[in-house]
């Protein structure tokens, strides 16, 4: 291995809960990168389906590979957040055990943060892709997403995409990452994660689509449509407890702008972005959907029906 091979060390967190149907592909994905100097942490959250034999057999074949099973499911979140304090790279990246990305992913990005120091997470476009693989749509970043070098400027440019967080899934700093609160145990929290990054430094979105991200039935976010639904895959301890999702996310990118590590007149020029955030993409009804959903709980399959009928015509204007 020669020495431009061996700083830095990149490491990847797959967290994973019976993925049996599309592991193999996303870690034959990472294993095939042009990047060669990387570990591979997968974090199984005590699968009941063929996910072990499948980890256990590649982790045979690369040394690179470290597995690691818990003994009962602690939540999505705990999960997560365990892949980070496995990790010993200078950059982190979480993977999606239902996703791809290209071979040149890793190597693209790595040059581009060793770059520029001012880079704190460096991504790319994305491909969706269905259950078969096959193209669902292309989402494309704006110009410039993420790269000022104001943090509220930053701020406003993550609030404005929270409903598509592909970067999550980006490769980060991770003296960087270890400053925020990472995922946290209620749900959207990488929303949240998102925005502290933002506030830290500067996002770099490489013009390739180098990530596939796959859309499938079985995703939380299809099989748990309604956010309330998904706070005991993100944490066990909310299960059967009444949640508010929305104002959740509200009061923690609230918090967010108030543990910012920056100044004063930046953080108050936070604050618009945050009400913007409130009056776009049907926020404020969400937020009082949370309250009707407390007093009457059948009430999110309608709504969810509606969110579902906008998603789809947003989808189709892309």
């Amino acid at each position: 291995m020669s020495e431009s091979e061996k700083e830095p060390l990149v490491s990847i967190g797959l967290p994973v809960y019976n993925g049996e149907r599309y592991l193999a592909e996303a870690v034959e994905s990472i294993l095939a990168q042009t990047y060669r100097h990387f570990e591979l942490i997968i974090c199984d959250n005590a699968s009941t389906d063929a996910t072990d034999q499948i980890c256990r057999r590649f982790a045979s074949q690369d040394q690179r590979i470290r597995y690691f099973r818990n003994a009962a499911n602690l939540g999505a979140v705990r999960n997560f957040n365990l892949a980070v304090e496995h990790a010993s790279g200078k950059y982190f990246r979480w993977a999606a055990h239902d996703d791809r990305i290209a071979p040149e992913y890793l190597a693209r990005c790595v040059e581009a943060l060793e770059a520029d120091p001012t880079l704190i997470l460096c991504h790319c476009q994305v491909k969706v892709i269905d259950e078969n693989g096959a193209e669902v749509m292309n989402f494309d970043y704006p110009a410039g997403h993420g790269a000022s070098p104001r943090p509220s400027v930053r701020f406003g440019d993550a609030l404005r995409q929270d409903r598509w967080d592909f970067e999550i899934f980006g490769l980060i700093r991770r003296d960087a990452l270890r400053l925020t609160s990472m995922m946290g145990g209620y749900v959207a929290s990488d929303r949240i994660l998102r925005a502290e990054l933002s506030l830290l430094g500067r996002y770099r979105i490489l013009p390739e689509r180098l990530c596939f991200d796959r859309d499938h039935p079985d995703r939380s976010i299809r099989a748990m449509p309604a956010h309330h639904l998904r706070a005991e895959w993100f944490d066990p301890a909310l299960a059967g407890r009444r949640v508010f999702p929305h104002w959740r996310v509200l009061y923690e990118y609230f918090r967010a702008v108030q543990r910012a590590r920056t100044s004063a007149w930046e953080k108050a020029r936070c604050y618009p972005h945050l009400a913007r955030w409130v009056a776009r993409d049907l926020n404020w009804a969400r937020i009082g959907a949370d309250l009707v959903i407390a007093i009457y709980p059948n009430s999110w399959h309608w709504m969810a029906s509606i969110a579902r009928g906008r998603e789809t015509r947003l989808r189709r204007g892309r």
